[in-house]
């Protein structure tokens, strides 16, 4: 696909798309400040469905195309000195020259607007911003893939050119740095896990900051657990208690050792917790919650005297940070982990983090399911020899945290109820009893571990 300009990049704007004009209260597209008789070019095979000239824009053509995420697309050039009859013509075809005709013009410029299906001025949300729309297109034309649709933020699906489906994310720094380092760890891995496979990346570009990799086509929970946060995995029943703590397992394989050391040669910091850090981040950002009322300062002197336990004889190991139902997939009998980044040294997420941390950032997004939190636990203790102190503390701290990462959305109050009921020591008790493991697994774990 080539943009209808050359250059166009470095083209001057005048009005541009859904800004107030002197005529109306949203423009629909950009105006190009350009010299008359400058030629405008087909972006791809196209068709003009329409050629003549308009009181408001002057010369004008409709150019007709198939988009593989919004179907048909019309772009419309206006205030040609010269046009182009109907017909068919191949990308990069001249379809004529721009001009300064029409009544709505102040200069020589093209008015260039792509809208959906079909062209209803009064329906603004049927208008694409052409800038950001062939922004899009040039980056993915430079790895040859063709648009699909969007997936979450900056994550778009597309087409390869051998026709396979790929998952094109503009990606930040670190996220670059993390694809090599996760693509390295599922060489070594992937064969010994049980049940987690580890995304494997085709391209990774760190100076355009771009990553590609496979599009696992299996089954994501982003709906049942619910992509606003506000249902919390209420319907999900017990889907993934097994697979998750199952997974838990084999991110403990991997050597947390070799990570570290080469996070730390790329010189990325603040990727592993730390409990002491922490607690001196946790002073200062509980302010905002005592000032509100969100806490009372009985509840904060609770936790702070909780904290005093700290995280002793408990294991550090290598996770995604942002481990949760959300962020992954069941794929061909495998759990599929997705969204890799550092996190800069946000302690909502680690990278190499302890045990119950990790299993703590799953159960306090599961809020809405109590009995999953329940089976969760205790399939967890089947395996884990887990200090309940330690998971106390690791339940309020990641509670805490996201309810602090969530300021400005409801789901706070749900983290803020999960903090203020880890703080009872009546449900405490109860978690406990509720999630120990039967004296059988206990043994069972005994005889693994001796053995």
């Amino acid at each position: 696909m080539v943009h209808p300009l050359k250059n166009w990049q470095k083209v001057k704007r005048g009005y541009k798309f859904g800004v107030k004009t002197f005529y109306s209260s949203h423009h629909l597209g950009v105006d190009y400040i350009v010299s008359e008789g400058t030629p405008i070019y087909a972006p791809v095979d196209c068709q003009i469905i329409k050629s003549g000239n308009f009181s408001q824009g002057g010369n004008t053509i409709h150019v007709t195309f198939n988009d593989l995420e919004h179907g048909k697309l019309i772009i419309r050039y206006m205030h040609l000195s010269k046009l182009f009859p109907k017909g068919d013509y191949n990308e990069g075809c001249i379809l004529g020259y721009t001009g300064n005709t029409g009544k709505y013009t102040k200069g020589p410029h093209l008015h260039l607007d792509l809208s959906k299906e079909k062209v209803v001025i009064k329906d603004f949300k049927n208008f694409i911003d052409p800038d950001k729309y062939f922004t899009e297109m040039e980056i993915l034309g430079k790895y040859k893939l063709k648009k699909v649709r969007n997936l979450i933020n900056r994550v778009v699906l597309c087409q390869n050119s051998a026709g396979e489906l790929v998952v094109f994310k503009r990606a930040r720094g670190d996220e670059c740095i993390m694809a090599f380092l996760v693509n390295e760890l599922a060489n070594d891995y992937n064969s010994k896990f049980s049940s987690l496979q580890l995304p494997t990346y085709n391209t990774i570009d760190k100076k355009d900051n771009i990553v590609i990799m496979p599009f696992y086509d299996g089954k994501n929970y982003i709906e049942s657990w619910n992509s606003d946060g506000l249902y919390g995995g209420k319907y999900m029943k017990l889907e993934l208690v097994k697979e998750i703590v199952q997974v838990i397992r084999d991110f403990s394989k991997i050597d947390t050792n070799k990570v570290i050391e080469y996070l730390t040669e790329h010189q990325i910091v603040n990727f592993q917790f730390d409990f002491e850090e922490w607690k001196k981040q946790f002073i200062n950002n509980a302010k905002f919650f005592l000032e509100n009322d969100f806490i009372s300062q009985k509840e904060f002197h609770k936790a702070n005297k909780l904290f005093g336990n700290g995280f002793k004889k408990s294991k550090l190991i290598f996770n995604n940070g942002d481990y949760y139902p959300r962020n992954i997939l069941s794929y061909k009998g495998k759990i599929v982990v997705i969204d890799w980044q550092t996190w800069n040294g946000n302690y909502r997420a680690n990278i190499i983090d302890y045990i119950e941390n990790v299993a703590a950032f799953a159960f306090i997004h599961m809020w809405n399911n109590h009995l999953w939190q329940i089976e969760f636990l205790k399939e967890l203790r089947k395996y884990f020899k887990i200090n309940f102190k330690c998971l106390r503390n690791a339940i309020l701290i990641k509670s805490f945290e996201q309810a602090n990462f969530w300021r400005n959305n409801p789901g706070s109050k749900k983290q803020l109820f999960i903090f203020k009921n880890i703080l009872d020591d009546n449900y405490i008790k109860q978690l406990e009893k509720d999630t120990r493991p039967s004296l059988i697994n206990r043994i069972l774990r005994i005889v693994k571990i001796i053995s």
